[in-house]
């Protein structure tokens, strides 16, 4: 299969999280397993696994929170910005909105208005109700 053929593409831009969910792979006795790397994905290396628009105009990116939560990674905001000038259908983003401060998410609210591709998805694991 080749890339123009592609119509989604997920990412997992950290493996790192704030929270502590109780069934989560990345917990253990309440805290960060401690056999776990962390790392995240850089702005540069996600540059060159995505480096032109045909590898992304047209296609949802997903930047899940599988094992990590993608707002925890430092360029998050720099990630995004690239990928909306490269003209996909939507970004979706699975957070559980516990990080960044109020100007940081007014930041990223003003990215997500210049062009209402990119969606939030607040999600919280482990939270009986």
């Amino acid at each position: 299969m080749l890339v123009k053929d592609l119509k989604i593409i997920e990412f997992e831009l950290s493996s790192r999280c704030n929270a502590r969910c109780p069934g989560c792979e990345r917990t253990f006795k309440g805290e960060t397993h401690p056999d776990l790397q962390l790392n995240d994905i850089t702005l540069a290396r996600y540059k060159k696994i995505l480096p032109s628009k045909e590898y992304i105009e047209n296609k949802e990116i997903s930047y899940c929170g599988v094992m990590g939560d993608p707002l925890v990674n430092p360029e998050f905001y720099e990630i995004c910005e690239y990928t909306l000038s490269m003209d996909p259908d939507v970004i979706t983003v699975s957070t559980n909105g516990g990080l960044r401060s109020k100007e940081y998410w007014t930041k990223l609210g003003t990215l997500s208005s210049k062009d209402p591709k990119l969606a939030m998805t607040f999600a919280v694991d482990g939270f009986e109700k």
